[in-house]
């Protein structure tokens, strides 16, 4: 037996729409804050910086997600097969941080979902600044 659908509180009658409760938007919000952002490991590296990445292959969209422990969570639409989650990941974050593709390149954790990605000729402070305009600290 279904359930009788939600009335206009009117007294027209008419069925009224809801929309269902999504847990991932809440979850989203609550990781878009400045603690989020201070908590992502960053290390300096050589050339630039590095970031531990939380890679979420299979998305339906590529985009930064924001934080995820002590890592960025970035979800990306290819599937992890011959690297090509690898390639879109670069991608995705070579875009959010305004670089060419070539200076964001995966050097650990190529066959696993945690990642430490080098972003070449950004420092530390640089690379935080943007995360917190991307993820809408402040």
């Amino acid at each position: 037996m279904r359930a009788a659908a939600p009335v206009d509180s009117s007294g027209s009658g008419t069925p009224v729409r809801t929309r269902p409760v999504r847990i991932w938007e809440a979850e989203a919000v609550s990781t878009r804050n400045r603690e989020g952002v201070e908590a992502i490991r960053l290390t300096p590296s050589g050339s630039g910086t590095l970031i531990r990445v939380s890679a979420r292959p299979g998305a339906r969209k590529s985009a930064v997600l924001g934080a995820h422990g002590d890592s960025l969570r970035v979800a990306v639409r290819s599937a992890p097969e011959k690297g090509r989650a690898n390639t879109e990941l670069e991608s995705v974050l070579a875009e959010a941080f305004g670089l060419p593709r070539s200076a964001v390149s995966v050097v650990r954790g190529i066959t696993s979902r945690g990642k430490s990605v080098l972003v070449e000729g950004m420092d530390v402070e640089g690379v935080r600044r943007r995360m917190a305009e991307l993820l809408g600290g402040s």
